[in-house]
């Protein structure tokens, strides 16, 4: 929703015939599912990268040790 209320539709959509276009209410639709993807993929990464911090914690490993 923030995003949507500084990006107009229309402004995403182009220069396209009238009969190519799609509504606004699409367009909202496919702004809310990328978001909403791109949400899930950064919390992905996060997890990603939270498992192998912790793998180099666990006891035994010789990288989080100071010598």
């Amino acid at each position: 929703m923030f995003f949507f209320a500084f990006v107009a539709p229309e402004d995403l959509v182009g220069n396209y015939p009238e009969s190519d276009r799609i509504d606004r209410l699409g367009v909202y639709t496919l702004g809310f599912f990328g978001l909403w993807c791109l949400g899930a993929l950064a919390s992905a990464l996060a997890l990603y990268v939270h498992r192998h911090i912790s793998a180099d914690e666990r006891p035994g490993s010789s990288q989080g040790t100071p010598s």
